[in-house]
């Protein structure tokens, strides 16, 4: 567990949009993972109206506890529109070949994150990200 008695802030994610070149940046804060994570991958998709964003985090060793950490990731030449953002969370890989690159779920119904996002104009704006929400 993450030290006891400190307190966490909640996960958010954040969006900010573009329109004049289709740059959508996500920047999700305080994301709790075990301690010792030392790199994030990020694969995202887009079909039709919905965006696909997952992340897998690696460990070069076991963990005892579970800290805040930060992702960002950003999508160009987006076409305006409303679309449907599903965040995933993919299982772990590490460095010593154990598990290959992330994919996303065999059952995309089933996502950490999902919520509309009006893309037609440029937008910043922030959301609570509850992990586990939708299952």
């Amino acid at each position: 567990m993450h030290k006891r008695g400190l307190k966490r802030s909640p996960p958010i994610l954040s969006l900010s949009y573009s329109v004049e070149g289709g740059k959508l940046d996500l920047h999700i804060e305080n994301l709790v993972l075990g301690c010792g994570c030392h790199s994030v991958k990020v694969i995202a998709k887009v079909e039709k109206n919905v965006i696909s964003i997952g992340y897998s985090f690696a460990y070069e060793e076991d963990y005892d506890c579970y800290c805040p950490y930060d992702i960002d990731c950003r999508l160009e030449q987006l076409s305006p529109g409303t679309y449907t953002l599903d965040i995933y969370g993919l299982k772990p890989w590490d460095f010593k070949g154990h598990q290959t690159t992330p994919t996303f779920p065999d059952n995309p119904k089933q996502p950490e994150f999902s919520e509309k996002v009006d893309l037609t104009k440029d937008i910043s704006v922030s959301f609570p990200y509850e992990r586990g929400k939708y299952f």
